[in-house]
């Protein structure tokens, strides 16, 4: 078997399963299989004839006229108000308009049916509606004329081979008298003598049908039906699974990107249309609130604008109209044109009519849109790069240093080191590396490298390296310092004494003297003494020759020459004759250098004992050397020789003083010198002088690199450290121009809606005549399509409908570019399969956490057949296709009520936005003593409607036997309560409904109450049906019912989470309830308040365990608002507001991320920096559009400070953010 044959092998057995599942959707077909026994119908034949009579002529009547009677009435009416619910079901959650009449009943004998058909032949759509002030009666109102049963055409001709002429019998029905159609009957029978036991019944009964299920069913009687890449890829075709990977191009992650929507949108709805409008087959999944329906009107917008016609399906009928809504605020509401059962009616034929006019009149081109970055947001986002971008090699911010400094900043004591390091040393100090340097910092400080008592270290610096070294400058230092350098100057100066020369002042001095005397007795040893006494300057010149005598002016004759050559020879001892000039000219020198240290007038002479003192001075000389060397790098230097006596030895006091210093530095020497050599000398010398403790080295190395980083980075030319005014004004002026834009983008849609309209018009005028002459003889949009695609697609770009009317209203084919299924985690993937067959790119908007698909009956009495959950359409695409997930929560005006949903579902992932007030957004009601669950809800509910300015309001149960004895409830209390009785006769877009949670998916309110009616047993254990359904996927049921307030969600129940045997909870649903009410407890965020009196409040304290068997923690805590700010700057300008007498708190709430100030003063102003919550944004959309909006839409003044401005001059925005807050407290 090759591939391709295994593959379309898989594709029909898939499209038989489909095709199975489609035929047992809602049930048996009551069109065909019509249930006159049950009590899902009620029977008009028998009911009194003035009424009937009343409501065929006026086409509407109370119940109570048509059926007068008592004994029947009552009877009646349960079977209309279960009629009516089954009726608001189907059109809430199938998008369904399913209450007809039927007027008379056709019966026929099939072969080897246990059950006969029976189905009604014309049928006459009917509108249901209660009555104001009589709970019991509805109104009916008739508000179509007759139609043949298009499920018995069908079955007739594909059963028997009988084409009826509908349009004929249509007429004929038409024609005929609304309650006597006996004609359309008479021409059935004769079209059906060939059928076996065919009889037509003449009876009138009112019930729910499914007209598109035939159409439905039959889209899949084709088991090779042309293949869809979509369909082919969930059948393992590996072609079609490449080609429907294809990944869109990636999302500008700076927000700079043109945007595409008419309606505010952020980052994450950007990157969908951005992905679609690509063409990429898609997955959009969302928590509830991130704005799925708000992408979704976008996209029809811009693929309106593109020419792209897109078919919107949804079960949830709200959804498509919330679609709808949001388009209508920016005047494209008729974009989106919601298709329901049957033809097309008044409504359609007036939109063709209105909108070609629009058209013709409209020649205006198009008006341009901006579609280059705003200029606004170019500058915002250069700025937060500025502040928050990485820069090497350290991966640090400017943002970053500022925090660092602050935070260093704020210790005590604060670091204060003047040193900077630049260039080189900076670029090779690396994060890790500066903590390796500190890691030694700290080691040498804590060894002692400098003292911290306030005394001077003489030591600090010395090149001491190892004990050798160590134990000799010990040594050396102590003898010195005592006595031999005493005993040394002792024995110079008796030798000095001797010959008259002054003790010498240091050893330079020393050393010259004792040359000097050894100079002057090696001349003596030539000479006699008297020599010195000899006029040593003639007897030179004499002796010298003519340049010595021309050098030293000297005029001496030749006699007198000669005269003082023999003078010379007689000063001269016997021996061997040397130089004699050359003597003579040294004891010249000799005598005028002694002179001018012992004086004039004194006499060179040698002392004994020189040579001893010459040996004692070379060796002292030898040993200052050494040590000099030691203490060459220290504050003093190593120049001992040239120190005075005195001085030298007041050091080597301080030295020996410090002697124990000696042992400390050859520990610490290779550290310093590595530390030299990353360019931080400077610092450890900074830190020695000013003797820093261990405890505050680090710091104080810290400070330094953060303050030289500072400095590195900081360029006054980029605005760095200022603008925050700057900033301010451009987001006032970025949400203006986005405002604008927006503006532009709806214009452009309309216009260039308007112009293809206006073309098809101008050249398929034949396309105009035959959807007037359709629309006249009463065609369907599936006739209409294919004899006029382009002026049906020019006229509606976006066909919204539920998925089980696609085949009713759209031929085979691939009509639209885009198909876009909403609440898909809702439809199964049978459901969606005629609708992503007439699409070319599929498009899943979704949340897999919350219901799957469910089964539904069509018949009011039936329920639903049971079965295993049916994966959903999103749940077999996910992985297959790109995906994006919405990650920004709006429904909630505090996000502190998402919290629970958020912690439980999402990670705590989805961004939130806090509210300005600290009331209970989520509250807990514990029915009092002997109080019932139901009378709870009811006294909440009656609380509720007598508040003025109360809200809407919506009670949530888990299953339907509960919201049926809610609603039952609700209506006795109505009778005596003029409040409650006006909530339940409301009539508004959010009226009060009572809803499970598997039919509240898609309605929000903004009040929210929930009751699930379970109970707990002696033993702590949850039981009752409630119980069953939190067992089974309960943790989706309680996903829907928590998420869908807006502003408030109270929970009622007969018991307290301390209540519940924890041991006992073994599925994810009941632990999840037991979490709720821990959560409910405590307000969403607030204290725990005590319950009303008489309630509930005593604990099993044997069942009070944290940790249920399964491992779940349920008692786990929610996010907590912190005490102070994070960040220190921050925090310092929490401390400056406070001294002004303003109150100050840090964040608000538990949002994500969290505001950085909020000062409550009047109305409450929330203060975003750069610092903390913005930091984490890097799209400008995100961060300087859609946040500040919606911290204002929540009642907040916003207040934006750059972190350059608090840095620099923290009391020039304590000034100024006092001002704005005294401002607003006084209501300026």
């Amino acid at each position: 078997m090759t591939d391709t044959t295994a593959t379309d092998d898989r594709s029909a057995h898939d499209i038989a399963g489909w095709r199975e599942e489609l035929t047992g959707i809602g049930g048996p077909n009551t069109l065909l299989w019509f249930d006159d026994r049950g009590r899902g119908m009620l029977e008009l034949t028998t009911a009194h004839p003035a009424g009937v009579a009343r409501l065929f002529s006026s086409g509407s009547a109370r119940l109570s006229q048509v059926v007068r009677e008592s004994y029947a009435y009552a009877e009646a009416s349960r079977r209309l108000r279960m009629i009516e619910a089954k009726v608001v079901e189907l059109q809430e959650d199938r998008g369904i308009d399913s209450c007809w009449m039927g007027i008379g009943l056709a019966g026929w004998k099939v072969r080897g049916s246990g059950t006969p058909p029976l189905a009604p032949v014309l049928l006459r759509r009917v509108r249901l509606q209660r009555v104001a002030g009589h709970p019991d009666d509805l109104h009916i109102e008739v508000t179509s004329p007759a139609i043949v049963n298009p499920a018995l055409v069908a079955y007739l001709r594909q059963a028997y081979g009988i084409e009826v002429d509908e349009d004929a019998l249509t007429a004929l029905a038409r024609a005929s008298s609304p309650s006597d159609p006996r004609q359309v009957f008479d021409e059935l029978r004769r079209a059906c003598t060939a059928v076996p036991g065919f009889e037509i019944q003449r009876r009138q009964i009112i019930s729910t049908f499914n007209l598109s299920k035939a159409d439905l069913v039959g889209d899949l009687m084709d088991e090779h039906a042309p293949g869809h890449p979509v369909l082919d890829a969930l059948s393992g075709d590996p072609d079609a699974l490449e080609a429907i990977r294809a990944v869109p191009p990636e999302p500008d992650p700076t927000g700079l990107a043109e945007a595409h929507g008419v309606l505010a949108s952020d980052a994450s709805q950007e990157a969908v249309l951005s992905a679609v409008l690509a063409g990429a087959h898609l997955t959009v999944d969302g928590a509830p609130g991130t704005g799925k329906t708000q992408t979704i009107a976008n996209l029809v917008a811009a693929l309106a604008a593109q020419g792209r016609p897109m078919l919107l399906v949804s079960h949830k009928r709200a959804a498509i109209e919330a679609v709808n809504s949001r388009l209508t605020e920016v005047g494209l509401g008729d974009l989106v044109a919601h298709m329901s059962d049957g033809r097309p009616g008044p409504e359609f034929e007036e939109l063709f009519n209105r909108r070609i006019q629009e058209a013709i009149a409209s020649s205006a081109q198009p008006p341009a849109v901006q579609r280059n970055p705003s200029v606004f947001a170019q500058k915002l986002q250069e700025h937060h790069q500025r502040m928050h971008r990485l820069h090497s090699p350290w991966q640090v911010s400017l943002a970053q240093t500022l925090e660092a400094i602050t935070a260093l900043g704020d210790r005590r004591p604060s670091p204060r080191s003047h040193v900077r390091l630049a260039g080189g040393d900076l670029l090779a100090l690396s994060p890790a590396q500066r903590d390796e340097a500190g890691r030694r910092l700290l080691a040498i400080a804590r060894k002692g490298a400098w003292p911290t008592s306030g005394e001077n270290d003489p030591w600090y610096g010395a090149a001491i390296v190892g004990p050798q070294q160590a134990q000799r400058t010990r040594n050396s230092v102590t003898e010195l310092a005592n006595e031999r350098l005493g005993a040394h100057r002792a024995l110079v100066e008796d030798l000095f004494d001797q010959v008259g020369l002054p003790s010498p002042a240091d050893m330079r001095e020393e050393e010259e003297c004792l040359e000097l005397l050894q100079h002057v007795t090696d001349t003596l040893e030539v000479f006699r003494p008297e020599v010195f006494e000899a006029p040593l300057g003639d007897l030179a010149a004499a002796t010298g020759d003519r340049h010595y005598r021309r050098e030293h002016d000297s005029k001496v004759g030749v006699m007198e020459r000669r005269r003082l050559v023999a003078q010379a020879q007689e000063l001269m001892r016997p021996g061997p004759r040397p130089d004699l000039h050359g003597v003579l000219v040294q004891a010249l020198r000799q005598r005028v250098t002694w002179r001018r240290i012992a004086g004039k007038g004194s006499r060179p002479a040698a002392p004994k004992g020189l040579a001893d003192v010459v040996a004692a001075h070379e060796k002292m000389r030898s040993e200052l050397e050494w040590l000099g060397q030691r203490l060459s790098t220290t504050a003093d230097g190593g120049d001992l020789l040239d120190q005075s006596f005195d001085s030298l030895q007041a050091r080597l006091g301080r030295l020996s003083h410090s002697i124990e210093r000696v042992g400390v530095i050859p520990e610490v020497t290779a550290d310093i010198d590595a530390l030299r050599a990353q360019g931080l000398g400077d610092l450890v010398d900074e830190l020695a002088h000013r003797q820093v403790s261990p405890d505050e080295v680090v710091p104080e190395l810290e400070f330094v690199w953060w303050t030289s980083l500072f400095a590195h980075l900081h360029d006054p030319a980029e605005g760095t450290d200022a603008g925050g005014q700057q900033i301010r004004d451009l987001l006032h002026q970025y949400a203006a121009d986005e405002q604008e834009r927006r503006a532009e983008r709806a214009g452009f849609v309309r216009s260039k809606l308007d112009e293809r309209l206006r073309f098809v018009v101008r050249n398929l005028p034949e396309q105009v005549r035959d959807v007037q002459q359709g629309l006249a003889r009463g065609a369907s949009l599936r006739d209409l399509l294919p004899a006029a695609p382009e002026l049906m697609m020019a006229l509606m770009p976006c066909w919204a409908m539920s998925p089980l009317l696609v085949p009713a209203h759209v031929p085979t084919g691939v009509w639209f570019d885009v198909v876009a299924i909403d609440e898909a985690s809702r439809m199964s993937t049978a459901e969606a399969v005629p609708a992503v067959r007439r699409g070319a790119q599929t498009v899943l908007f979704g949340d897999r956490r919350q219901l799957r698909p469910s089964r539904f009956a069509v018949d009011a009495a039936r329920t639903p057949a049971g079965a295993r959950p049916t994966p959903s359409i999103l749940d077999e695409l996910t992985g297959l296709v790109p995906a994006i997930e919405l990650g920004t929560h709006y429904r909630s005006r505090d996000g502190r009520l998402f919290d629970f949903a958020n912690i439980q579902a999402y990670g705590a992932k989805v961004r939130t936005f806090p509210a300005p007030t600290d009331g209970r957004v989520i509250r807990l009601d514990i029915t009092a003593a002997g109080q019932d669950e139901l009378d709870r809800v009811v006294d909440v509910v009656s609380s509720h409607a007598a508040r003025p300015g109360r809200g809407s309001l919506m009670v949530v149960a888990l299953t339907d036997e509960h919201a049926e004895r809610l609603n039952a409830q609700l209506a006795r209390r109505a009778v005596t309560d003029p409040g409650v009785r006006a909530l339940l006769e409301e009539n508004s877009a959010e009226a009060f409904i009572v809803r499970t949670a598997e039919r509240a998916q898609g309605f929000t309110r903004d009040v929210v109450v929930l009751s699930t009616g379970c109970r707990v047993d002696e033993d702590g254990g949850l039981v009752g049906a409630v119980a069953r359904v939190l067992d089974d996927g309960g943790e989706r049921s309680l996903l829907v019912a928590t998420t869908r307030a807006r502003e408030q969600l109270v929970v009622v129940s007969a018991f307290r989470a301390d209540d519940v045997a924890v041991a006992g909870l073994h599925s994810r649903g009941a632990q999840m309830y037991r979490d709720l009410l821990v959560h409910a407890a405590t307000g969403g965020g607030a204290e725990r308040t005590a319950g009303p009196p008489g309630s509930a409040g005593k604990s099993k304290q044997s069942r009070r365990r944290r940790t249920a068997s399964t491992g779940s923690v349920l008692d786990r805590p929610l996010s907590k608002p912190v005490d102070e700010p994070a960040h220190p700057c921050i925090g310092d300008l929490a401390r400056r507001l406070r001294g002004e007498g303003l109150t100050v708190r840090p964040g608000a709430g538990t949002s994500r991320p969290a505001v950085d100030l909020v000062i409550v003063e009047g109305e409450p102003l929330v203060v975003d920096t750069d610092a903390v919550a913005l930091a984490e944004l890097g799209n400008v959309r995100d961060r300087d559009l859609v946040r500040p909006a919606q911290l204002r839409a929540r009642g907040w003044r916003y207040e934006r400070l750059a972190l350059g401005e608090v840095f620099s001059d923290p009391a020039q925005q304590i000034a100024r953010l006092a001002e704005v807050a005294t401002r607003t407290q006084d209501g300026a």
